[in-house]
């Protein structure tokens, strides 16, 4: 018995040593292209950028809604039937599609009038809009097509991908970066790798499911059940995260919008920590179909998780000016809001690969508990610390991030300890 909890232990640590080492490489490459935006462009064009992407990150989210979690749900029980597999795929494509395009009706022009309200000519904040509703469209078929290596365990494809992709994004920056960089050409620049990555993920999953099929009514029926409960977390969740930025491009100037969105390339680790947690413990937490496996699993993919974030918060708090140096003379004296920063991506790091393995098992929070509490917990951080700077913003979020933590975490011991089987 010790010695195959012992072999485990061994598989699992090589296992996501060779997937963490292709991951700091990736982000790496990812980072190198970042920084480029950071030192070469002026502040007033990256913090438009910042608005730019941030608005590109609600919109996917919303225009998921549960989708995806929806589909991966599914794959996990029909990853062994191509023809199954690629309804779930083609049905889920369609409704991202659908949804989509909805949702870049709605924000594609909130975004022009946001880009000129921050002082962009009515030409280039158009020609923005239309590249972000692009880029969407692209990343949407790329989520949904990711779902199939991930329910198939292909992390190398997952990873050769997201190498190649990175990549191109790096030079496409570079090319901007020896001709004109401004937030125009690097949201272009976004947008070439977003269109590599899908016909990447086009190309490689030819064969692991079935094209010629039809969209599944009773597939379709399944995931939109999801989304309909998923959808006001969506939301909520997707304003949260990206608060810091809304209340800074309303309240604050474009230099602190700016801070933010530098701060933000700082936080590589988190990014590789997600996509460990989302290529490979989250699919196989979904096939999980023992109770008491789930429960121990869920608690040690807890513990290690902070264990590793905590050691990335004291990083921070011991090198802070090294750190900044990275990005520039233009962002000096960042230190205590580095810190928060670091800690609120910490903390919402935690946050989402909580609700990625929740949503792989179709465990969703109740909508009535966690958006009425975290309205509440924000009016009244807000009221009491404020909203005008950094600091004032990426406290309140860290608050309450930390309590939307502890209902997810909550969820998951609810839902196990109604699987039958389940021993304590």
């Amino acid at each position: 018995m010790k010695d195959s909890v012992v072999s485990k232990c061994v598989g699992w640590v090589v296992l996501i040593a060779k997937f963490g080492s292709v991951q700091v490489l990736v982000q790496t490459i990812g980072f190198c292209a970042g920084l480029l935006l950071v030192r070469f462009m002026s502040k007033e064009d990256y913090a438009l950028y910042t608005l730019a992407i941030t608005m590109l990150g609600t919109m996917a989210v919303l225009s998921d809604s549960g989708v995806g979690s929806g589909a991966t749900s599914l794959a996990g029980r029909f990853w062994g039937d191509a023809i199954k597999l690629g309804q779930v795929v083609k049905t889920a494509i369609r409704l991202r599609w659908i949804f989509g395009i909805a949702v870049a009706g709605f924000f594609s022009p909130v975004l022009f009038f946001w880009l000129k309200y921050l002082g962009t000519e009515s030409r280039e904040a158009f020609v923005g809009a239309l590249l972000v509703a692009l880029t969407l469209f692209f990343q949407t078929g790329s989520s949904i097509l990711s779902v199939v290596p991930r329910m198939l365990l292909q992390a190398n494809r997952l990873q050769s991908i997201e190498f190649f992709t990175s990549l191109v994004r790096l030079a496409a920056v570079g090319a901007a970066w020896l001709f004109f960089l401004d937030f125009v050409t690097a949201l272009l620049a976004g947008l070439a790798s977003a269109v590599f990555q899908w016909f990447l993920f086009f190309h490689m999953t030819r064969h692991d499911f079935r094209r010629d099929v039809q969209v599944d009514p009773g597939i379709k029926s399944a995931i939109l059940k999801i989304v309909v409960k998923h959808s006001p977390n969506a939301i909520y969740y997707c304003i949260q995260s990206h608060l810091v930025i809304w209340l800074l491009g309303i309240f604050g100037s474009s230099a602190t919008l700016a801070d933010a969105g530098a701060l933000g390339r700082l936080a590589v680790v988190f990014t590789i920590v997600g996509n460990i947690v989302a290529s490979l413990v989250m699919p196989r937490f979904s096939r999980c179909d023992s109770a008491k496996l789930l429960w121990w699993r869920y608690h040690q993919v807890v513990f290690l998780l902070i264990l590793a974030l905590f050691g990335t918060v004291m990083l921070a708090v011991l090198f802070p000016t090294q750190m900044l140096w990275i990005l520039g003379g233009q962002y000096k004296g960042l230190e205590l809001e580095f810190l928060l920063m670091v800690i609120a991506q910490s903390v919402n790091c935690l946050l989402m690969a909580l609700s990625t393995l929740n949503l792989g098992r179709g465990w969703i929070v109740s909508p009535w508990v966690a958006i009425p509490i975290g309205i509440i917990s924000y009016i009244s951080l807000f009221y009491w610390i404020g909203v005008s700077t950094l600091s004032q913003v990426l406290l309140a979020g860290i608050i309450v991030s930390v309590i939307a933590v502890f209902i997810n975490y909550v969820q998951a011991i609810y839902s196990i300890s109604r699987l039958d089987g389940l021993k304590k």
